[in-house]
This record gives C-alpha cells, structure tokens and sequence, in this order.
C-alpha cells in the first residue's frame, strides 16, 4: 500500500511540474523586473549584471542574481545604499503572497 502511495504521489507531482514551472517563471519575471527598475545606477554595472535563470522541470527553481563585473559591489550596495537598498529583497517579498495565491490557485485548476 505504501508503495503505491508513493507512486500515485509522483505520478501527480510529475503532472503538476509544468504548472509550477509556469508560475516560478511568471514571478521570476516580475521580480526581475521590478528589480531592474530599483536597482541604483551609477555606472550602469550593476543593473546590467543582472541575470534571471528560469525555472526547469528539472530544477523547479528561479534564480535572480546580480554580479558579474559588479560583485564585488552588488551586495554592500544592495545592503548599504542610501537611497535603493534591497533592490532585489523588496520586489522578492511584495511578490511572495501573490506568487503563493497564483499557484496555488493553478495547481487547484490543474488537478481538477
């Protein structure tokens, strides 16, 4: 019985992962982008080390960075600056209960 329970537990997580991913991907963009628009420039580094990798089935994760030429700035100014710290905290946490309400509200319609 337990064995089967597993399987009918992966069996439904297998067809839910494309709706998981649609939604890591949608606040993925939204967050990216409202932190495009706060982070501070001074010589354009900073903002254009941006990165969003999307979400895969595979990995269900979506990453926002910033770095590249400006890491080693990109943290003291996302922690320090006068005017636009948490350029990237800020938009993560505005989007976090409407993330969790879209996909909650997908997965109930994909496993109607």
């Amino acid at each position: 019985m337990s064995s089967k329970y597993e399987f009918t537990s992966n069996k439904r997580a297998a067809s839910v992962r494309p709706t998981v991913v649609k939604e890591l991907n949608r606040v993925g963009v939204r967050v990216f982008n409202a932190s495009q628009r706060l982070a501070p420039v001074d010589t354009g580094n900073l903002k254009a080390s941006g990165r969003l990798e999307p979400a895969t089935p595979q990995t269900l994760k979506t990453s926002i960075s910033y770095g590249g030429t400006a890491a080693q700035y990109a943290a003291a100014v996302h922690e320090l600056h006068a005017t636009r710290s948490k350029y990237l905290e800020t938009p993560a946490r505005e989007n976090r209960d409407r993330f969790l309400r879209d996909l909650g509200a997908a997965l109930r319609a994909a496993t109607q």
